[in-house]
């Protein structure tokens, strides 16, 4: 947190745009989210992008990366890793001229996680994540050890949660009728022999 001054959206918004960076946002604090990521996170992050973009060619849906804002209704501003989403995007306000726009409508979202982040990504992170109406797939990747977490929202507050943990196994996606490989995911990194 860069103070313990409660923000308004818009001077949040307002930083982000006079700061060129990227921060989280929530009940009017400020957190700083830039702490630059590792190599290996950068390769999870690019495996998952190409490999959902491949399965989602020929469908409605577009795949985004870390650049993309995504509002969650109970007032959390955050940057996902890698964000899906289906049919026309919402946003939260108009367009911007800082190119970025708050996207209210993900179908999946991806948080790659690192020692820094991890208990936030499945935390209170998530839990915001899961006000999001649209959202039906949420995936936590650990970038230590080849393991996935994948909750699939089977109604309004209930999640299933399975794990993978073989670079053999694959994901099927619910939402998206698509299959991941975990040796894709983790393909180039240090966690494939």
């Amino acid at each position: 947190m860069i103070t313990t001054k409660l923000y308004t959206r818009n001077e949040y918004l307002a930083l982000e745009k006079s700061e060129n960076r990227r921060y989280d946002f929530f009940n009017g604090e400020i957190i700083d989210i830039e702490m630059g990521a590792s190599e290996k996170h950068q390769v999870i992050c690019a495996n998952l992008a190409a490999q959902l973009a491949t399965a989602l060619r020929t469908t409605n849906c577009r795949v985004m990366t870390s650049g993309m804002r995504v509002h969650s209704p109970n007032g959390l501003d955050t940057y996902p890793d890698i964000i899906v989403v289906c049919g026309t995007s919402e946003y939260l306000e108009p367009k911007t001229d800082t190119g970025r726009d708050t996207l209210t409508n993900p179908i999946l979202l991806i948080e790659v996680l690192s020692k820094t982040t991890r208990d936030y990504d499945r935390g209170d992170k998530f839990f915001s994540y899961r006000t999001i109406p649209s959202l039906q797939d949420f995936l936590t990747v650990d970038q230590e050890q080849v393991y996935v977490e994948y909750f699939h929202k089977i109604k309004t507050g209930e999640w299933l949660l399975r794990e993978f943990s073989s670079l053999e196994e694959s994901i099927m996606l619910s939402s998206l009728g698509v299959s991941i490989s975990l040796k894709e995911i983790y393909d180039k990194t240090t966690l494939v022999t």
